[in-house]
């Protein structure tokens, strides 16, 4: 209910300040659009394109930040976690690193949980695989549309505060 009043405002006003990062400025028109999807209530529209865009942002942040291309989110996902597990973020609280680590478990479930096109019904309709290749077709919720745009607002954190980190070394 919090996020759906006066019009999304709350999640309008999130989206909005992705804007500031290189990794995500780029896909503002896809984030405004999968916003206007999930204030429209069509969730399996948002929950498609939120989904597929995050994978292009962490393969865009290991590429621009680390120098590292990667074809496969999971290998991109590795770079993270290793730099994350090497380089201690002293102005984090413990709290921080367990909703970055929570979420991005969550992620990395979505890109890589397996996907058999002979039964595409085994993979979970979180499954990046499943989405793109178009068998995940049950009704998607509010929840799990608004579930893909907080995880992409802990994602745009995390990634500025590696960058910061960067930087500063």
């Amino acid at each position: 209910n919090y996020f759906r009043q006066d019009n999304c405002l709350v999640l309008k006003r999130v989206v909005k300040s992705w804007c500031s990062s290189p990794y995500f400025s780029p896909r503002q028109v896809v984030f405004n659009q999968a916003l206007e999807a999930h204030y429209r209530r069509c969730y399996n529209l948002s929950v498609t394109v939120l989904t597929l865009h995050m994978e292009g942002i962490i393969t865009d942040f290991v590429r621009l930040s680390f120098k590292k291309p990667r074809f496969k989110a999971e290998t991109a996902l590795l770079n993270i976690n290793s730099y994350m597990d090497d380089m201690p973020f002293p102005s984090l609280n413990f709290s921080d690193w367990e909703i970055y680590s929570s979420v991005i478990s969550e992620i990395q479930v979505a890109l890589t949980e397996s996907f058999d096109f002979e039964n595409p019904e085994a993979a979970t309709n979180k499954s990046r695989h499943k989405i793109a290749h178009g068998h995940a077709i049950e009704e998607e919720t509010e929840v799990s549309s608004l579930k893909r745009f907080l995880y992409l607002n802990e994602l745009h954190r995390l990634l500025t505060a590696i960058d910061e980190k960067m930087n500063a070394n």
